[in-house]
């Protein structure tokens, strides 16, 4: 990590963080890979530090094997957002003892393909789930809220996972969720979610039949918009349903409220329109629309493209917080560096107390080599942080957009408690303690 200096204006550690974009499908996203040979002191050091590990067992030229890699690194990257512990990597089955190490953890011995395991402290076992980068990203999340992971064998199924729910009912159906974490879950697949929050006995058979009959016209219809029904008075979770609803401003029941998912954001709004099956889903199709709409016009954040010290100025003026990366045409690990540069700016750019990131195409021109010369930039990529105009140093971890987005996440924290400890101090001289 840098060592940073004191006395610093901090950017502090936001709970608003945890909502981010998707990454963008344009960019070439990596997994750090690891040998066979050392993927047991590896998975040692798994059980000692992180508490979920997803490994991807794959060989790289395979089609298949690309596609996984993007959706877990896309995955990696939503982790790292969200700073929880859990790390993801991938084992190449093409290496000497690779497609040995796969059959021996899966217990497949039949197959030469894909494979995902999920490690759990010293307990493992294969991910069967679905391996879009939301739904992996549940499950970790659903395995560090407390789920238990089973052991090899069996294998695990889809239920393991949060987004078990669309497997648990029918997809025209309602959903009944059990708890909180399925209800954050749901609203990740669908970009609106109705929420039915009920009362045992105290819920009309007129509403309940219309409710479910809306569920089934918007799944006819395509509309992008799922049904939930919550029972206030049943919950697997310990704290129950009643904290919570009383956390969303939930107290008479049964009580409708919407979850819109725009982009990168999330807003729950009381649904004021008839109960009637025609009103329910007039109000999904309209909504779902204006939801559309603000997407097709959102142009997904870029890493800002800089070759002069009057260009980081510039930047600098409106951002305190700057991350700069040095890349050149000739630099043959530059190019997939770039991808992943840009998939660190995607999800940093777009929190609300954003980290600007910056990139410099070193192409020989007279006016970038006082940039080269300020930030001792000798050997590419290179990677600098700046903080209000001061050069911090390098990264210290790897390149990968989620090492990049973890460590970066980590930078702002400590900034931010170098700060806040500082401004104590002086209030504490102020106040004549000192």
């Amino acid at each position: 990590m840098l060592r940073f200096l004191l006395l610093l204006i901090g950017l502090g550690r936001s709970t608003s963080d945890q909502i981010h974009p998707s990454a963008d499908p344009t960019l070439k996203l990596a997994l750090r890979r690891i040998t066979p040979d050392d993927f047991e002191r590896t998975r040692t050091a798994w059980k000692v530090g992180e508490r979920v590990a997803i490994v991807l067992f794959c060989n790289p030229i395979w089609r298949e094997c690309a596609r996984l890699e993007w959706q877990l690194a896309s995955a990696a990257i939503t982790l790292a957002v969200e700073r929880l512990s859990a790390t993801v990597h991938l084992v190449d089955t093409s290496a000497p003892g690779g497609e040995e190490l796969r059959q021996e953890l899966s217990s497949d011995t039949q197959k030469r393909s894909p494979t995902i395991i999920v490690f759990s402290r010293a307990v493992h076992t294969v991910y069967e789930g679905s391996t879009r980068a939301t739904a992996v990203a549940m499950s970790v999340r659903g395995l560090l809220m407390g789920q238990q992971l089973i052991a090899m064998p069996p294998t695990i199924k889809d239920d393991v996972g949060l987004h078990s729910l669309d497997l648990r009912h029918p997809a025209d159906g309602v959903l009944d969720l059990q708890t909180s974490g399925e209800l954050h879950a749901l609203q990740e697949l669908q970009p609106l979610t109705f929420v039915l929050f009920y009362e045992k006995g105290r819920l009309s058979p007129m509403l309940d039949a219309n409710y479910s009959s809306a569920a089934k016209l918007l799944f006819e219809q395509r509309v992008p918009a799922r049904m939930a029904r919550v029972e206030v008075d049943r919950s697997n979770d310990v704290e129950g349903w009643i904290p919570y609803t009383s956390r969303v401003d939930v107290y008479d029941f049964p009580e409708i409220k919407m979850i819109r998912k725009q982009g990168s954001t999330r807003e729950m709004v009381a649904y004021g329109a008839g109960a009637s099956t025609a009103d329910l889903v007039d109000v999904a199709r309209w909504n779902v629309g204006q939801i559309r709409q603000e997407v097709e016009l959102r142009v997904p954040p870029r890493a800002v493209t800089i070759d002069t010290l009057s260009d980081l100025g510039v930047l600098l003026a409106v951002q305190n917080l700057v991350l700069i990366g040095f890349t050149t045409r000739w630099c043959l690990s530059c190019i997939a560096h770039y991808d992943e540069l840009e998939a660190t700016a995607h999800h940093l750019m777009s929190m609300p107390r954003k980290i600007a990131v910056a990139k410099v195409h070193v192409d020989g021109r007279k006016e970038q080599r006082a940039l080269l010369e300020h930030f001792g930039v000798a050997a590419f990529p290179a990677m600098r942080v700046v903080y209000h105009g001061r050069h911090m140093g390098s990264l210290s971890g790897g390149l990968l957009a989620h090492e990049m987005v973890r460590e970066m996440l980590s930078i702002r924290d400590e900034l931010a408690q170098a700060e806040e400890a500082a401004e104590e101090g002086l209030r504490a001289q102020a106040r004549g303690e000192l």
